[in-house]
């Protein structure tokens, strides 16, 4: 089935006249190609690649997107070979952007060929014959680098090749590939060739971005590969030395080119000297020479001072690991730091730890600066840290404190792998830990108490650095904030302030102010302000670091995932939303069949559903659920009706379940909770092969197809046990429509075409046209010749749909000016009343120009006649009004208006009554003589009417203006202005109505339509 297809569209393309429906051939082969079977490419590669040769430079573009998707998809050799020669001529294309598209999709041709190089056998004809073609595209595109004559964004994708090339030829993989010497060959003519492009005199001449990127290669190449820094780095010394670019100083008088090379020569020397590697060692003082002889002093010295605290930090290192071996041997004078592993005891001795001297008073006061620090204490809590320590009721209360201190900087993953299951298995350590963690969570619960439990801990902590009062460190620490010119802190204790002075000012507000707001606000309304204004804002921040220590504990314990869902139920937004952050990262430490997760899967806490979902995601994202986690879902939605749970788990549910829950899903969840579930329903489920999953669902293919899936969207109906509304449909179709990932721009057109077969059409049929053309203008030849085929349906019997098809060919025009004029005479004309006046007259110039494709017979002409006349008397009408208003003095614009929209409109039904009599006399001269005449009396008799009415209109402003003048005034000048506003000219205001406003209308319309 997919090959037919392949072959039809193919076939399409290469028939195709205009570069635009090739371009939508391409992209269906794209899709049939890449995504749904890359078998299939062995097969049309050859053939895909004769399209390199096509005019249109769009049309190339296309192709150059299609092979990049299908080397990452299938890189076999024939894929790999077609698509490198194809590349390789394409870089030379005389468009700027298709050489540089195809430059780049070099990047993935040369990885996928590398790989395939690496594990080929030796004598495979086929593969060597791709890695040539691969070689010879690499060539091509490194090439450009150094050609004067090429484009700047052409040489730096050549550059970056290069590099790229280097990094792969010189791996520990390219050792196992066949003719390894080669590859380190080519990789030391591709430095030699980045080299040539920064030495003398020619430097200077090159463009200022090809000069930087050359740097940024070269030294790349000598920070990842060390045994090349011989070879590499004296070009960028040699750029240094002679001082061809200065480190930027403001005021020193370089070009902006000059600048932008000097910083990069200068950051690039400043990085390789501080990586500090073997390879960098040996050329540290000429990096120091180099980088003082361009300017950069302060660089060099904070790179030496940076080199001298590494090797600092590794010497410490080593006495600590010296100390821990000698504390392990447990000499009589082993001395055992705080923060190492305390020695074993023997098991003779019994199970009661031995007690340690008391610490003198300068190891405590180095104690507590070690503890302030961090230092090594996360260290004890590996196997066999606190369980043998010397004083476990002190070590555990200081690990804790050290957690609760660090945990904004440690990642939830660290702090599980840190808990070790023998730690936990230890009564002492796990009650300590577990009592202090449900505090800190539970603290989530009344923000006002955290917060200030953490001021004070802040305050304390400020004390004791600086040796005062808690009082004296938070004045310190307000002046050196002034000091350095910072902005008020942004911490929650200073918004409890700031709402605390924000309460004190609305108490001093006026009482009867406060007192009718009261009023106005309901009894509930005023309950949660109550609420608010007792509760501070809690930051989001703050939360995550509150819980975070619990839910560590949680993967080691999943019982206590009871009270962190109930916790979850009671709290906040802020609160739930810290939670929220490491959901995932819970999930993915425990188990999906956990026997402590499923029960509250079955029966979750108040309110914790959210949570759930966010885990039950992170649990169902790399593998399909097992069975049991299935069932639990199942039964949570028999108990609650709630299908959000069920959502995670529709890849292992049998299809007819899934389609008959398809409605709760797209009344209940979330548009980002709808867009994730489109992808689990219309992709394949990832690791499927070997897990528990119900042996009634297919392991391997999605539920729906993309196509299948956005049909199945549009039928959607409601059901007794759940009233799905129309606005909750069209939500769901637009999340579908904005996910391109899962329903690409030729998904939405076979999904057109298949529901345009249905009868009746969908109620959102329209809608979807018109959003998938706003979306991707270049649908706009599809959408019209669907148009052209509901011409033939009679699209106007159906009112919705016939106002959807009106707004298509508004927002197509004039492309969709052939459109109209397929219409019957009668149908055109009522078309033409919802249209936009400004369409009038440019589609009758299209009928009556040479570049009319279709036959305009003369009942249309009639119409477009009548509605060109319509248009000019209401112009007319409208001018004649506007000067009745100006004579007036701009006094009573709106009743001369409105008496020249009245002459506009009998002005109109003259123009009207003139043409039906023209087509009763069968299109005589005579009769259309006589239809001229009476629409010119009826005009005539109208304007005098206008005018008339102006001049009643003029008196009666003259003997009220006296009045105006002086309700001028006494009111102030804001009033005037929006009187001014009210009366604006009567054709601008209609114009407006025309231009815009009516799509909108169509859009909002199925949402109140329930």
């Amino acid at each position: 089935m997919a090959s037919e297809q392949a072959v039809e569209a193919l076939n399409n393309a290469k028939l195709a006249i205009k570069a635009q429906q090739k371009v939508q051939h391409l992209s269906q082969l794209h899709e049939l190609l890449v995504k749904n079977d890359p078998a299939l490419l062995d097969t049309f590669i050859v053939e895909l690649v004769e399209f390199q040769v096509d005019k249109a430079a769009s049309v190339r573009r296309q192709l150059l997107e299609l092979l990049s998707a299908a080397v990452a998809a299938r890189p076999t050799a024939a894929v790999l070979g077609a698509s490198a020669a194809c590349l390789a001529a394409l870089a030379g294309d005389e468009q700027v952007q298709v050489a540089r598209q195809a430059a780049i999709a070099a990047h993935g041709v040369l990885r996928a060929g590398f790989a395939l190089r690496v594990g080929a056998p030796q004598g495979d004809a086929a593969r060597d014959a791709a890695w040539a073609a691969v070689q010879q595209l690499q060539a091509a595109v490194c090439s450009l680098s150094s050609s004067a004559a090429a484009e700047v964004a052409l040489r730096i994708a050549g550059i970056k090749l290069s590099e790229q090339a280097v990094l792969l030829y010189t791996s520990a993989d390219a050792a196992r590939a066949p003719a390894a010497d080669g590859l380190a060959a080519a990789a030391d003519g591709l430095i030699m060739q980045l080299s040539e492009l920064l030495k003398e005199p020619g430097v200077q001449q090159q463009p200022g971005p090809v000069v930087v990127c050359g740097m940024k290669a070269l030294g790349c190449v000598a920070m990842q590969r060390g045994q090349l820094m011989s070879k590499a780095l004296p070009a960028l010394l040699e750029l240094a030395n002679k001082a061809i670019f200065k480190s930027p100083v403001p005021g020193d008088g370089q070009s902006c080119i000059a600048a932008s090379c000097g910083a990069a020569l200068k950051d690039m020397l400043s990085r390789i000297m501080r990586s500090n590697s073997d390879a960098s060692r040996p050329w540290q003082q000429q990096l120091e020479a180099a980088l003082r002889g361009i300017g950069a002093d302060a660089v060099a010295d904070s790179a030496l001072r940076h080199i001298e605290r590494a090797a600092a930090r590794a010497r410490a290192a080593e006495r600590a690991s010296e100390k821990r071996k000698a504390a392990e041997q447990g000499g009589p004078d082993a001395k055992v730091p705080r923060s190492a592993t305390p020695a074993v005891p023997d098991s003779s001795a019994g199970n009661t730890p031995a007690r340690t001297p008391t610490p003198t008073p300068l190891q405590a006061q180095q104690q507590q600066q070690q503890q302030q620090q961090g230092g090594d204490v996360l260290s004890m809590l590996l196997p066999g840290g606190i369980a043998r320590s010397a004083d476990p009721t002190s070590d555990v209360q200081r690990v804790l404190e050290v957690l609760v201190a660090h945990q904004q900087q440690q990642a939830v993953e660290t702090i599980i792998s840190q808990i070790s299951p023998e730690l936990m298995a230890w009564e002492n350590f796990a009650g300590e830990i577990v009592q202090f963690a449900t505090e800190q969570l539970l603290l989530l619960l009344e923000p006002r108490k955290l917060l200030a439990a953490r001021q004070e801990q802040q305050q304390q902590q400020a004390s004791d650095a600086g040796g005062g009062t808690a009082a004296d460190g938070q004045q310190q620490q307000q002046q050196q904030q002034q000091q350095v010119g910072e902005q008020p802190s942004s911490s929650p204790q200073v918004k409890t302030q700031q709402q605390d002075t924000e309460q004190q000012q609305q108490q001093q507000q006026d009482p009867e102010q406060q007192a009718g707001k009261q009023e106005a606000a309901g009894p509930e309304d005023q309950q949660q302000q109550e609420q608010q204004a007792a509760e501070p804002e809690l930051d989001v921040e703050v939360a995550a670091q509150q819980c975070m220590l619990f839910m560590s504990l949680c993967a080691r314990r999943p019982e206590l995932m009871r009270v962190l869902l109930e916790t979850y139920g009671k709290a906040g937004a802020a609160a739930r939303a810290g939670m929220d952050r490491y959901a995932a990262s819970l999930a993915r430490a425990i188990t999906a069949d956990s026997p402590q997760l499923l029960p509250l899967i079955k029966q979750p806490p108040e309110d914790s559903t959210d949570l759930l979902l966010a885990m039950l995601q992170a649990l169902t994202e790399a593998s399909p659920p097992p069975q049991q986690l299935v069932a639990a879902c199942v039964a949570n939605f028999a108990a609650s009706k709630d299908a959000r749970l069920l959502a995670p788990v529709t890849p292992a549910m049998p299809k007819a379940d899934v389609v008959r829950l398809l409605p709760q899903f797209v009344a209940q969840l979330s548009k980002p909770q709808l867009r994730l579930l489109y992808r689990r329903l219309a992709t394949a489920a990832p690791g499927a092969a070997g897990n528990n999953v119900s042996n009634s669902v297919s392991n391997s293919q999605p539920h729906f197809k993309p196509t299948e899936l956005l049909v199945a969207l549009h039928q959607l109906r409601s059901s007794p046990a759940l009233r799905l509304s129309t606005k909750q449909q069209t939500a769901a179709l637009d999340v579908a429509l904005h996910a391109p990932e899962v329903f690409p721009v030729a998904v939405v057109v076979q999904a057109i075409r298949r529901l345009e077969t249905l009868s009746p059409l969908p109620q959102l049929f329209m809608r979807t046209v018109i959003s998938a053309l706003q979306i991707s203008p270049k649908l706009t030849d599809t959408v019209l010749e669907l148009l052209k085929r509901l011409i033939s349906k009679q699209i106007w019997t159906n009112e919705k749909q016939w106002q959807g098809f009106l707004i298509c060919c508004e927002k197509a025009a004039p492309a969709s000016y052939p459109v109209l004029l397929q219409l019957p005479p009668n149908i055109l004309e009522a078309a033409l009343e919802k249209i936009a006046e400004r369409h009038w007259r440019e589609l009758l110039k299209y009928a009556t120009s040479k570049e009319c494709a279709v036959p305009v017979f003369q009942p249309v002409r009639d119409v477009l006649n009548l509605f060109l006349e319509r248009l000019t008397n209401r112009q007319k009408a409208r001018l004649a009004a506007a000067a009745a208003a100006a004579a007036a003095g701009g006094g009573g614009s709106g009743d001369k208006a409105a008496a020249g929209d009245k002459a506009a409109a009998a002005a109109d039904k003259g123009a009207a009554a003139g043409a039906k009599a023209a087509g009763a006399a069968g299109g005589s001269k005579a009769a259309t003589a006589g239809a001229k005449g009476k629409a010119a009396a009826a005009a005539g008799a109208q304007k005098q009417q206008a005018k008339a009415t102006a001049a009643k209109a003029t008196d009666a402003a003259g003997s009220t203006q006296q009045q105006q003048q002086q309700q001028q005034q006494q009111q102030q000048g804001g009033k005037a202005s929006k009187a001014a506003v009210h009366e604006q000219p009567r054709e601008q205001q209609q114009q407006q109505d025309n231009d815009g406003g009516g799509d909108e209308e169509f859009m909002l319309d199925f949402e109140d339509d329930e």
